[in-house]
């Protein structure tokens, strides 16, 4: 019953406890129930200190780890405290890659080893809840580009509380996000980052959109209408070479996977709505030099004897070629560099991002890769509100984010 419960009180395996933690089970032995730290927590707390002492007076343990493991906060796993949404994703995901029956009770039965990175999703919930004011929400998540593992899943500011999961079900307009699926297009159909497009007022029938701030470059390179991002240029490049085109690259990315994009020009500058992991993973296929991977959050999963059932193994396909998806990171440079995304910029560092708005400011996005890692976050709120922020706190947000984790 040790193996047990050390997964009831702590919520880990054997190998994985603290000398303290270790002390506290050994002291239930006598009396499960009187000692339980459920029920006495101060009891269990004497209990875990007289065991240490007698391992210090016995030789067991140095001056130092008796000393270290007396000062260590008893936490005690509260179901009531737990993250479902990811708990719910990471079981559902085991689910499928076992084919096992949704009833199945899958924790009963297996050990999952998750992607997640314990101390990165604990940084950027600490953000998330220091960083963004009552009511508004936000989801972020970090991909592994090369394996498409997810490091880091943050589903709202309070997912204890509130557990509906940004990252996967809620759908909301890209906006400029959407915005590099036009531009690899040109550079399919052979344009070059230096060839010219005229960024003016324009009007397609009764449909005439503006750029942000009714500013315009004239005539400007497709390096210089990105990092401005410009709204006529993309659409003038949808227009173009075809709107159908724009979609059925849109969905070799991994977007529109519901199938729902139809052809008219506003789907050029993001006004179809899709899922944060969605967008996330499209960039991460850029920054894994344009290789698709389908995003996981699992590892392996075990019985508990430690026999491997399922193990992950990262399958690619290639959606575009290398010499495009340097064009586009370099796009994607320069717009952090010197362009709408210098608030994701870190000195010395080489970040590829994008942000995105939607209208009145309702959806706040920053898409950005640094190294191996590619990074979605957007900051709303659930009703559709407009904010008083802009996607520059979303690009803010993922470079302190960032800075937090020390990659």
């Amino acid at each position: 019953g040790i193996n047990e419960a050390s997964q009831i009180y702590f919520g880990k395996l054997i190998n994985e406890l603290t000398l303290a933690e270790t002390a506290l089970i050994a002291g239930l032995a006598p009396a499960p129930n009187f000692y339980s730290p459920l029920q006495n927590y101060e009891l269990a707390k004497e209990k875990r200190n007289k065991i240490l002492r007698k391992m210090y007076k016995d030789g067991y343990i140095n001056a130092n780890d008796y000393k270290n493991a007396l000062k260590e906060e008893i936490i005690i796993v509260n179901k009531n405290t737990l993250d479902k949404p990811l708990i719910n994703f990471i079981l559902n995901e085991s689910r499928s890659k076992m084919n096992l029956e949704q009833n199945y009770k899958i924790d009963n039965h297996f050990v999952i080893n998750s992607s997640i990175d314990q101390e990165w999703q604990d940084k950027a919930q600490q953000l998330s809840k220091k960083l963004l004011p009552e009511g508004i929400e936000m989801g972020l998540i970090s991909i592994e580009s090369n394996t498409g593992l997810i490091k880091t899943m943050i589903s709202s500011k309070y997912p204890k509380y509130n557990q509906f999961n940004r990252v996967t079900s809620a759908f909301r307009p890209l906006s400029s996000t959407f915005k590099i699926i036009p531009y690899c297009l040109a550079l399919i159909e052979d344009k070059n980052l230096s060839n010219y497009y005229y960024d003016l007022p324009n009007c397609w029938n009764d449909y005439c959109p503006k750029n942000y701030s009714n500013t315009y470059q004239g005539r400007t390179t497709l390096v210089d209408a990105f990092k401005a991002s410009s709204n006529i240029v993309p659409i003038k490049i949808s227009k173009e070479f075809g709107l159908n085109k724009v979609i059925n690259l849109a969905r070799l990315f991994g977007l529109d996977d519901k199938k729902n994009l139809k052809p008219y020009l506003a789907i050029a500058i993001g006004a179809q709505e899709d899922s944060l992991i969605n967008i996330t993973n499209a960039y991460s296929i850029i920054n894994n030099n344009g290789e698709f991977i389908e995003p996981s959050i699992i590892k392996k999963i075990e019985l508990n004897d430690g026999e491997i059932i399922w193990e992950n193994k990262s399958y690619s396909k290639r959606i575009i070629d290398k010499s495009i998806s340097n064009k586009l990171n370099f796009l994607l440079e320069q717009s952090v560099f010197d362009g709408n995304g210098i608030a994701a910029s870190i000195d010395g560092r080489k970040v590829t991002g994008k942000t995105g708005t939607s209208d009145q400011n309702r959806d706040l996005w920053f898409i950005g890769s640094i190294e191996n890692i590619t990074t979605g976050i957007w900051i709303g709120f659930d009703d559709n509100r407009s904010t008083n922020f802009s996607s520059g706190t979303a690009a803010n947000f993922w470079r302190l984010y960032i800075s937090e984790i020390n990659i």
